[in-house]
């Protein structure tokens, strides 16, 4: 069977909010699931209802929210403007043609994977001058500087922290110091959360007019709705918004397993066959069986 496809304009795939029939509504759902991916088929598409620019270079990382609204469709929510982080310690307040040159020297090492392939973007985003408490050892609590480096996606932190490995072959010792590395090592789902001050298992919301619909071939899950936001314009909600549901209508899958043993042995997995004795799936609202 021929699978291609005709050449289509992909923008016509991606159905502004305004357009869907009930409107002036606020996109509402209950997430319970998030991830992290990177942007690797360049949506979205340039439009002139949502322009996904978010800050000094466009970040190519993707927060993906999974949940369901309050008449139990699934959803996938991608929200595009996060740029995961990390700190270094540094010995003074950086000026800004030094982080600027920082910036350039570290990007110049990270321009290519382990292959030779030349990334199509800078592994920075943009770094800044950070006053932080040091929780190591005892020091009266008194403020350290910092430079927090954003980079565009998750897999560009490994790629600093390799780097910074080899600083004396790239940075002036007498200005940077050891360049000792903190938060290099809290994975981006959870970044992200406490971040934005989101609690896990909660109801979020995208305004009217804030997000985009995602239709047809597009899409990349099997959820009922997709949709598309700006980190800026996604919060997370009281439950008096969303009408005293304390949770979205979820169905539940339940099931027991045991392993066979022989007579007066202790089962073992790696020899006895694993077996299932036992399933429900049941709904959580009306605790249907």
């Amino acid at each position: 069977m021929d699978r291609k496809r005709k050449s289509v304009d992909d923008s016509s795939l991606i159905i502004p909010f305004k357009k869907r029939k009930s409107v002036g509504e606020n996109f509402i759902f209950h997430h319970f699931y998030i991830d992290v991916t990177q942007n690797k088929k360049n949506y979205p598409p340039t439009s002139s209802t949502l322009k996904f620019n978010p800050g000094i270079s466009e970040s190519n990382t993707i927060v993906r929210f999974f949940g369901r609204t309050q008449n139990g469709k699934s959803v996938m929510c991608s929200v595009f403007g996060f740029y995961p982080y990390l700190f270094i310690n540094v010995p003074r307040k950086m000026s800004k043609k030094e982080l600027l040159d920082f910036m350039q020297r570290i990007n110049s090492c990270c321009a290519k994977n382990q292959y030779g392939q030349v990334f199509s973007y800078p592994t920075i985003a943009h770094v800044e001058n950070v006053e932080a408490k040091k929780l190591y050892y005892f020091n009266n609590l008194v403020e350290s500087h910092f430079v927090r480096i954003f980079v565009n996606d998750s897999s560009g932190l490994n790629r600093v922290k390799q780097t910074l490995q080899k600083k004396n072959q790239i940075l002036d010792y007498s200005i940077w110091g050891d360049c000792k590395i903190y938060e290099g090592s809290v994975n981006s789902e959870l970044q992200f959360m406490v971040e934005q001050d989101f609690s896990g298992f909660t109801w979020l919301s995208i305004p009217y007019g804030k997000f985009q619909t995602v239709n047809g071939f597009l899409k990349e899950s099997h959820c009922d709705i997709e949709i598309r936001c700006k980190l800026k314009d996604l919060s997370q909600v009281s439950l008096l918004e969303t009408e005293g549901n304390a949770i979205a209508p979820l169905k539940i899958l339940s099931f027991d397993i045991e392993c066979l043993g022989q007579p007066n042995s202790f089962p073992s997995p790696d020899k006895e066959p694993v077996i299932l004795i036992g399933t429900v799936i049941s709904d959580c609202i009306t605790f249907k069986i």
